[in-house]
């Protein structure tokens, strides 16, 4: 959706390996930071807000069941059908381990948001589905862009080769609160009861950040 205003110059690649290692970034710099990696933290990202002053930052967000089904699904090795180039499993490729990432977003957001609150916005996921006109506005307000056509339309511009490939056609609203049927989603993966034992003993770690979008938990 950013890309698509035509504001940004976006680095070449989907996500900036060098962002932390940048001690001013170019003019109209644009960028996909992962929360997975270990140089993002909330000490490293703030003296990345300080050292540029005109920064903004979207942080996108999802129901955090539905974030660690997908981690799960989509982290399994390349041979099992994952999002994966290789036979390992992604490092946020378990239940446990994606619910970790899940609330680190949460802290690094809140941290980030509440020291700079004209400069980090929120983006839910559900939101970009189900209310996408509404979104645009939001977006384009919050980054002082004009509006454009594409805008309205950002699954035609996303340079995830595996996302593209899945979502390039149109909005899929099938994508919110998958976990309530997931035993349909995902191809059936995760047909098993049990992985609903496993997500509600993750509670702990996701409730503040349910509680602040309204998301369900078990």
């Amino acid at each position: 959706m950013v890309r698509a205003s035509g504001k940004y110059r976006f680095t070449q690649t989907v996500e900036d390996r060098g962002f932390f290692k940048r001690d001013v970034l170019p003019d109209s710099y644009g960028s996909k930071i992962a929360i997975e990696w270990d140089a993002m933290t909330i000490a490293s990202m703030t003296g990345v807000m300080e050292a540029n002053k005109p920064l903004k930052v979207l942080w996108s967000f999802r129901h955090p069941y539905d974030v660690i089904l997908s981690k799960v699904y989509r982290g399994r090795p390349k041979s099992m059908g994952g999002d994966n180039d290789t036979e390992q499993t992604a490092k946020d490729g378990t239940v446990e381990a994606a619910a970790k990432y899940v609330q680190k977003s949460w802290q690094v957001y809140e941290a980030l948001a509440t020291a700079y609150p004209k400069r980090v916005k929120p983006v839910r996921m559900e939101d970009i589905l189900a209310n996408t006109a509404s979104t645009v506005r939001y977006v384009a307000r919050f980054l002082m862009v004009p509006i454009t056509d594409g805008m309205k339309h950002p699954w035609k511009h996303n340079r995830n080769a595996y996302q593209n490939n899945r979502y390039h056609h149109a909005m899929d609203r099938r994508e919110i609160n998958k976990w309530k049927y997931s035993d349909k989603s995902y191809d059936g993966y995760f047909s098993e009861n049990i992985y609903g034992t496993i997500l509600s003993n993750q509670n702990n770690l996701l409730r503040e950040q349910a509680e602040h979008f309204g998301y369900e938990l078990i």
